[in-house]
């Protein structure tokens, strides 16, 4: 590495660099502090500094990376000291060095925008090392309990919660600590995977599916149901349309269940054999096997309903989580689309984490400690640019109350995974999306896909599509796939 140095010096002018680097964001911050000021700390020179370190932010990284392992040495330390149930003991840990990392004076440097600065200039493999790391770590914490938590989900689910820390001055400190409780029960109660059922008691799921039910009788085309298998397990998917039509496959949100989606879409009935499918693991009557997201799985579950199905290529409209999956379709068997329309799809960019805590989070918590028709629409009413239909406001309370909600998007898309992805793609971005917002969706789009004919913004639009924008977007899909 560095020449003139033995290896004795090296490791330890590497380890008085972190050391520095922690102790002077702790008093200057990120922004304040200097290579100059570190260096002269540390006793040797700029141009030695740059054959430890590419840069000030891959040193901070490492230094950010170091106290995460520490949290992470303390949270084994803990669990291996208790002999109480090893679940309750895992989430009191992970809540109390929560309450613990809010302590240190960095923590301050992050929530003033400092993780952002860094982020950006890390190098794609540091991070995958890290996260290579991080999993390492927190299996040894899982195995000493034996507790069958998927590491991937528990690294996500940390990350999640870390970064809630990150804006607590602007979510606001009275009800910090008790919201963060909450989010950690949510994930680490309801992530579990040795649960035999995404409800929360049967009940509530014989409540969901007769709503599934009488929204799918309220739909102008006749739908049936059909059963396929997979390797994930069984899948209901609701077939309807111009029997001699060529196929749509259309996918449906997360967390909520199909013929919601289906309705935006039903139109194009009249053109296309329209095959819709539950998304296995989520609300609706497909197997409740929850996959993971940020894998090829529902990639490989796309390819077992299309072969069940006797589809070798069709036209696909993903929204939402939907259009994650068919993203994830993209960069796994791309040869499998014809076309693709992706409606503010998850998988290519996300909105701020202080605008979902503030808009959708925090009052879904308020909700759940404080259940009322207004805490519900305060819930809601962050994914409408207008009046929630009633019926659509009681289906998503059964999910709110009844549902152990998949917390996990799918991965973002690279360019290099859909490198081999050709097929024409039409993007729709709303603008005040808080989830996928247009101005960070767009721009990463036109990045990352060779083929994408067109987007369209949908101004003053949210998550969810008013009647206005539905008819835009119609218009919009049918002229997309009239074009050979």
């Amino acid at each position: 590495m560095a020449k003139g140095f033995s290896e004795k010096e090296k490791m330890y002018i590497r380890e008085r660099l972190l050391d520095t680097a922690e102790e002077c964001w702790s008093i200057y911050g990120f922004k304040k502090t200097t290579v100059d000021e570190l260096v002269k700390r540390v006793g040797i020179s700029k141009g030695a500094f740059y054959l430890f370190f590419q840069s000030k932010e891959l040193l901070f990284f490492n230094v950010l990376e170091r106290i995460d392992m520490r949290i992470k040495g303390e949270m084994l330390e803990t669990v291996k000291s208790s002999n109480d149930n090893p679940k309750q003991v895992f989430i009191r840990t992970v809540y109390t060095v929560f309450l613990e990392i809010q302590k240190n004076p960095w923590i301050l440097g992050l929530q003033n925008g400092d993780y952002e600065q860094i982020i950006k200039k890390i190098p794609g493999n540091e991070v995958k090392s890290h996260l290579l790391k991080d999993k390492d770590a927190i299996s040894k914490i899982l195995d000493h309990f034996n507790i069958e938590y998927d590491k991937g989900f528990v690294a996500s689910a940390l990350k999640t919660i870390f970064f809630t820390l990150l804006h607590k001055n602007e979510i606001g400190h009275e009800h910090f600590d008790q919201v963060i409780r909450l989010l950690i029960e949510g994930h680490f109660l309801t992530g579990d995977k040795t649960m035999k059922s995404i409800y929360k008691d049967p009940a509530g799921k014989k409540r969901i599916l007769e709503l599934y039910d009488k929204m799918q009788n309220e739909l102008d085309t006749k739908f049936e149901s059909n059963y396929v298998e997979t390797r994930f397990g069984k899948t209901h998917i609701l077939v309807g349309g111009n029997p001699d039509a060529e196929p749509l496959i259309c996918f449906h949100g997360g967390n909520v269940v199909n013929p919601i989606t289906l309705k935006w879409f039903e139109l194009l009935a009249a053109k296309y054999r329209i095959y819709a499918p539950d998304t296995i693991g989520h609300p609706g009557k497909s197997d409740e096997t929850r996959l993971q997201p940020r894998s090829n799985e529902y990639a490989q579950w796309t390819c077992d309903v299309m072969d069940s199905l006797g589809l070798q290529k069709a036209k696909f409209i993903g929204p939402s989580y939907g259009g994650g999956i068919l993203i994830r379709l993209a960069a796994y068997a791309p040869e499998r689309i014809e076309k693709a329309v992706l409606l503010v799809p998850s998988g290519i960019a996300n909105g701020k984490i202080s605008n979902m805590m503030k808009e959708i989070l925090i009052p879904l918590a308020i909700y759940k400690m404080f259940p009322s028709d207004k805490n519900l629409y305060k819930a809601c009413q962050g994914m409408f640019d207008t009046e929630i239909d009633p019926e659509l406001l009681l289906q998503i309370k059964y999910v709110y109350d009844y549902v152990k909600l998949e917390t996990t998007f799918p991965s973002y898309a690279t360019k290099e995974e859909l490198e081999n992805y050709k097929a024409p793609t039409l993007l729709f971005a709303a603008e005040n999306d808080v989830f996928f917002p247009a101005k960070k969706v767009v721009p990463r789009a036109r990045n990352i896909f060779l083929s994408l004919s067109k987007t369209v913004t949908l101004n003053n639009a949210s998550h969810f599509q008013n009647d206005k924008n539905l008819k835009i977007i119609i218009e919009e899909i049918e002229k997309f796939f009239s074009v050979p």
